[in-house]
Formats: C-alpha cells, sequence, structure tokens
C-alpha cells in the first residue's frame, strides 16, 4: 500500500526512522515469539517491517493499553530513541535507565 509523503509523491515506504513499542500479551496471542525485541510470526509486525524500513520493536509488558498501565516507562522510550538516533542506533535497554 503506497503512502504520501510531505512532498504528496507516493513511496511504497517510510525510511524514517520508526519506535514502534507493542504489548508482548498481545503479540503472545498472535502466535509469536519475541527474539531479540522482534515478534518473529506476529502479521503487524510483518506488516510494519514492509511499510517501514527503519523499524524498531521493543516489547511492553502488559496487553493493548500498556501505556496507560505503565506511563512512566512507555514514555521513557521516546526521548530515549530520538537521542539515540541522532547519536546512531536505538538501543531500547537505554530507556529503563
Amino acid at each position: 500500500m503506497p503512502t504520501v509523503n510531505r512532498s504528496g509523491a507516493e513511496n511504497e515506504s517510510n525510511g524514517g526512522p520508526t519506535l514502534w513499542l507493542y504489548g508482548e500479551e498481545v503479540v503472545a496471542a498472535s502466535g509469536a515469539q519475541i527474539t531479540g525485541g522482534v515478534p518473529r510470526g506476529d502479521p503487524a509486525w510483518a506488516s510494519f517491517s514492509r511499510h517501514f524500513r527503519n523499524l524498531t520493536g521493543h516489547p511492553m509488558g502488559g496487553g493493548h493499553f500498556f501505556a496507560e498501565a505503565r506511563p512512566e516507562e512507555t514514555a521513557a522510550h521516546l526521548p530515549a530513541f530520538l537521542a539515540q538516533q541522532r547519536r546512531g542506533s536505538f538501543d531500547s535497554r537505554a530507556a529503563r535507565r
């Protein structure tokens, strides 16, 4: 599915850095296995990784509403992700410090 970038041109994927935080329970319900932060066999991950070439995933404890249940942990990932992008690559462990 093509997306439209800011200039209005169609492109097949977004090349910018993308952080996807996901609930471990939701991924487990899909039958996927989490390996190194990547939910192998999860249909959402399979779709997102096709559309976002620079996709980083990080499992969060809980289900669909992990952001409400764990707001501080969720919020900690955002500045860590942005800071790591400026330096090169994201390390989700930095968000836990």
